[in-house]
Parts: C-alpha cells; sequence; structure tokens
C-alpha cells in the first residue's frame, strides 16, 4: 500500500496515517482500498447505510476519493466512497469540466470495516460503463491514479490527503498527482 500525505500537517492529523491501493482483476473490474489508522475518534465518520446509494458531494464529509486516467488524454474518472458505503462516479473530459455518464452497469461493491484504531474501505467497481477506460483494463494499457481522501475532523475542519500534491492549494483534480500506474 502506499502512503497517502496531508496536505498540511495540523494538531487534527497527528497520528493518522493513511494508506491505499488498487488492483485490476480479471473481469475488467478494479478494486480499490484505504485503511485509515490512528486517533479515529478525532474524526466525523458517516454510520455505515444498509443500502448505500449513489450521493454527489460526498466530499462534504469524510470521504475516500480515487482518480484514473489514460496517460495522453484529457478526460478521467473521479470515484467517491464514503464510510457510510454510498459512493459516486464522475467522469470530465478535462479538468473539472464534467460530462453526462451513462447508467452504471452495475453498482460498485462498498466494504467498510473499522475496528480499534483503524477503519478500512474497499470498493470493487466494474469499468463497462465507460469503453475507454474497459478498453485499456482488457488490453492491460497504462492507467494513471491518484488515490486521495477528504477527512473531516470533529471540530468541523477538513484535512485533505493525497499520494501527490500538486500546487499551492488541495487540487485532487491536477493530472500530476495521478502518479500511480497499473
Amino acid at each position: 500500500m502506499s502512503a497517502l500525505q496531508p496536505f498540511s500537517r495540523s494538531p487534527e492529523t497527528e497520528g493518522l496515517a493513511l494508506r491505499a491501493q488498487w488492483d485490476r482483476t480479471l473481469d475488467r473490474s478494479l478494486v480499490f482500498r484505504f485503511r485509515l489508522d490512528g486517533p479515529l475518534g478525532g474524526l466525523h465518520l458517516p454510520e455505515p447505510l444498509a443500502t448505500p446509494t449513489f450521493r454527489e458531494k460526498l466530499w462534504e464529509d469524510t470521504c475516500f476519493e480515487v482518480f484514473l486516467g489514460i496517460p495522453g488524454q484529457e478526460m478521467y474518472w473521479e470515484w467517491n466512497f464514503s464510510p457510510s458505503g454510498d459512493w459516486a462516479l464522475f467522469e470530465f473530459t478535462e479538468p473539472r469540466r464534467r460530462a453526462a455518464l451513462p447508467p452504471m452497469p452495475q453498482t460498485p461493491d462498498v466494504s467498510v470495516r473499522s475496528y480499534g484504531p483503524a477503519l478500512t474501505l474497499e470498493a470493487a467497481v466494474d469499468v463497462n460503463f465507460s469503453p475507454t477506460l474497459a478498453w485499456a483494463l482488457q488490453t492491460r494499457s497504462p492507467i494513471e491514479a491518484s488515490m486521495t481522501a477528504v477527512l473531516k475532523h470533529e471540530r468541523g475542519t477538513y484535512s485533505y490527503w493525497a499520494l501527490k500534491h500538486a500546487g499551492e492549494k488541495p487540487d485532487f483534480h491536477r493530472r500530476e498527482s495521478f502518479i500511480l500506474r497499473v
């Protein structure tokens, strides 16, 4: 797993550690894993829902995010996963310009476990909604990724975590931060 770093250190980020990884599967799916360790009592963690669903603006609370792009192409995708199990998927034709997505062929399978000072989130997603992404997986073409998180602290402040921060303020949409390749 790769370590994510907060955009800036603060008393709220002390003792927290966040790691992430992603894998391809043989059936044109991707699996994203996040592990958050430390004093979780200082975080606002949405309660797990019996029936998670698509929901926008998950980043207004604690949220784990994945950005994927094909090298040399402007388009990219963003997944958001809440500890509640809710999720969102967005396609962008260029930075921050959202495209309309066709209906998802399958709801992501999001699993959240909390034990002691650790929380894990694993999400398996089917990429068949996008011919471009499905083709990249099928042909084992390179895919660039950035794995990020927004942590909402109990005091109402936020910390922004990423494998790489590019820019003078937190901005997960910058392609320079898509540093993982699988």
